[in-house]
């Protein structure tokens, strides 16, 4: 599926690697940059969720809210790029075990 500039997303939940669940639905009505990547293991990945996140300040001071995921589980993320998380910028994976 492909999203343009303005569309809805499909509802999702996702979870940091500290626990914190995020949905779709608390995101209505914000500018979000939801920003997908493969493995939590991939370093290419990896560097750009750096790239990112060095950018976090100049990127938000707008309002925009940036949610990096990775197709991962919640172990694999706490792994490999779980040490990129921070408070201010939180890393997901879907939550696997959320209702559908």
């Amino acid at each position: 599926m492909v999203l343009q500039v303005g569309d809805v997303a499909p509802a999702f939940q996702l979870i940091d690697s500290t626990g914190k669940e995020l949905t779709s639905e608390s995101l209505l009505g914000s500018k979000v940059w939801l920003s997908l990547y493969r493995s939590s293991a991939c370093p290419l990945c990896n560097l750009q969720v750096s790239v990112v996140k060095r950018r976090f300040n100049e990127l938000t001071s707008n309002g925009l809210k940036i949610v990096p995921v990775f197709e991962s589980t919640l172990d694999e993320l706490k792994s490999h790029a779980g040490t990129q998380a921070t408070d201010m910028f939180p890393i997901y994976v879907p939550n696997e075990g959320a209702p559908a």
